[in-house]
């Protein structure tokens, strides 16, 4: 959608500037047949000729105007613009969203533990017989003696609103809070890292993308110097200079280039495919070349150290001190609990107390659950080796990954300077060697084995070049890090 607007903006700024020149040109005329010198504009007549003349320059424009629509160019993308694009729409970023939203209702109901729980409530009480109560008296004459007795109407209606607050859980609530806290963390730390994995992820499907391109312009090149060449030995045939095997021995290798050819196209389709499913946009792009900043190499201890702080390895440190709280709140079950209930009465029919509110405290003391909260304990524990266990191993592998990346990024430098020097020589030798060709010094097998050596010194610089800019991506993403790019 950005690369649509900037298109657009750029069609209609070219069309609006052509309408203004016409507005000018024709204002010009305007001025010279109808606008007098003290500056006041008369109606122009429409049948003028400076409103012809205005009305067929707009229709130009117009014209014009349609001519830019047909040939805006598509919209080249580099590695930078496809990333800024299509990252936070990505499926691995979107779920690891979901998961941290999750994550977030989970720690607004532990907070819920903290405030107080408040309902209404209505009740209707229906007894075979009216009960009895102890009156003001005392006494069971009558009115006047010291136990007189109460009744109270076999129904009962009330309308309450209660509240209910727990004074101590156990410090149960505090350690879900905590462990709330560090999962949440884990979450930012994975959503941070799935970023950095679809980074990943597209530079292998771009930079195959390009591979594949320029495979494609090398068999191309190929297959039209060696059109070159027959055209050269059909006319060298006929007068004699060249013999017809040569002809044909020169046929037959563009037989095998356009095959080549053929394949290398099957091959660049399935490439800007996977591509445009990676990105979710549609095959019909045009790449721009990128590659990463050519910033000087870290060293191999700053890569490692960088590496420490790579979101996947934040991500199981915050698992591990998550589990370590639940530890907490499972142990917490073996504390007492305290709450506070209250009650405050809007209508009370047929009950004898005419009592407003009323208020509960409660003491629960757990004193056997038939071991469920111990074995919870143990289970929390279990989880929390586990954890450590696999943050251990992240850990160790992610400084071998890097030592590894490392080494083959330097040995990937060197190689990638001397394929860039095979290619020169190449083009030189084939340079040469079709020159001697011309004035008989070198054979038509001659010519043919330089073309190929050629073309396949320029692959083997573009497989070396690609790669070399994708391990450096990958050492930069192992140390936690996006590398910016420049267009080459």
């Amino acid at each position: 959608m950005t690369f649509g607007v900037i298109a657009m903006t750029d069609l209609f700024s070219t069309v609006f500037t052509r309408v203004i020149i016409v507005i000018n040109v024709s204002s010009c005329f305007v001025s010279l047949k109808e606008v007098p010198c003290s500056g006041k504009i008369r109606r122009m007549n429409r049948s003028s000729p400076a409103s012809l003349l205005a009305v067929f320059a707009l229709t130009f424009a117009l014209i014009g105007s349609a001519s830019v629509f047909a040939d805006v160019p598509p919209t080249r993308l580099g590695l930078s613009d496809l990333y800024a694009t299509t990252v936070e729409g990505s499926d691995r970023v979107r779920t690891r969203s979901a998961e941290k939203l999750q994550v977030e209702e989970v720690k607004s109901q532990g907070n819920s533990a903290f405030l107080p729980q408040i309902s209404g409530v209505a009740t209707y009480l229906k007894s075979d017989q009216p009960g009895l109560t102890l009156g003001s008296g005392g006494g069971t004459g009558g009115t006047g003696g010291s136990n007189s007795a109460a009744s109270f109407s076999d129904t009962q209606k009330t309308l309450k609103l209660t509240g209910k607050e727990y004074l101590f859980n156990g410090g149960r609530e505090y350690a879900y809070l905590s462990r709330t806290n560090r999962l949440l963390e884990a979450k930012d730390a994975q959503l941070a890292g799935s970023r950095q994995q679809y980074y990943l992820d597209l530079a292998n499907a771009y930079y195959d993308t390009l591979l594949k391109q320029a495979e494609v312009v090398h068999a191309t090149t190929e297959l039209r110097l060696y059109d070159e060449q027959i055209t050269e030995l059909r006319s060298r045939v006929s007068i004699g200079r060249s013999r017809s095997s040569d002809l044909l021995t020169a046929e037959a290798s563009r037989a095998g280039s356009a095959g080549t050819l053929r394949a290398a196209e099957s091959a660049l389709s399935t490439s800007r495919l996977n591509l445009a499913n990676v990105a979710r946009i549609a095959p019909n792009f045009e790449l721009r070349e990128e590659s990463p900043s050519e910033t000087p190499l870290a060293t191999l201890e700053e890569y490692i150290q960088l590496g420490g702080q790579r979101p996947d390895l934040i991500a199981a440190r915050k698992n591990r001190d998550a589990a370590s709280e639940d530890i907490a709140y499972q142990r917490g079950g073996h504390f007492p609990t305290v709450d506070l209930t209250g009650n405050y009465y809007v209508h009370r029919e047929g009950v004898a107390n005419p009592s407003k509110w009323d208020a509960t405290v409660t003491l629960a003391v757990p004193i056997f659950s038939g071991g469920l909260t111990q074995s919870a304990v143990r289970q929390s524990a279990a989880v929390l080796l586990a954890t450590e266990v696999e943050t251990g191993r992240l850990e160790r592998t992610n400084q071998s990954d890097i030592r590894a990346l490392y080494q083959n990024l330097l040995n990937s430098e060197i190689e990638l300077k001397a394929f860039r020097e095979a290619v020169e020589l190449a083009q030189k030798s084939y340079d040469q060697t079709r020159k001697d060709y011309r004035y008989g010094l070198t054979t038509n097998l001659d010519l043919l084995n330089s073309l190929k050596t050629l073309t396949e010194a320029k692959r083997n610089y573009d497989q070396a070049k690609y790669r070399h800019f994708l391990e450096r991506i990958q050492i930069e993403v192992a140390a936690g890090r996006i590398p910016p790019t420049r267009a080459t």
